[in-house]
């Protein structure tokens, strides 16, 4: 009876850490409020990820930017590959 008490309360412990640590959700990467945007003149997306398949066409300089940044002064929107 002890141990299975014990079994218990170390599993909600363990539930506990991992469930409200830092980045443990899908949208971890949004929250960091950083992404990549492609500089090239036609380009109109942001990147959370720097190796999306979206920037391999780049010619230009990929740089890491602010995802307000990239919305409010390039007026860029999310990818739709790596974005969602």
């Amino acid at each position: 009876m002890k141990r299975s008490i014990k079994f218990l309360l170390f599993t909600f412990f363990i539930t506990i850490s991992c469930c409200s640590s830092p980045g443990s959700d899908n949208n971890s990467k949004k929250e960091n409020n950083v992404c990549f945007v492609c500089m090239g003149p036609k380009s109109k997306v942001y990147h959370l990820v720097k190796v999306c398949d979206g920037l391999d066409k780049c010619s230009t300089p990929i740089d890491q930017v602010t995802i307000d940044f990239a919305e409010d002064e390039l007026n860029r929107r999310a990818c739709k590959l790596c974005g969602r």
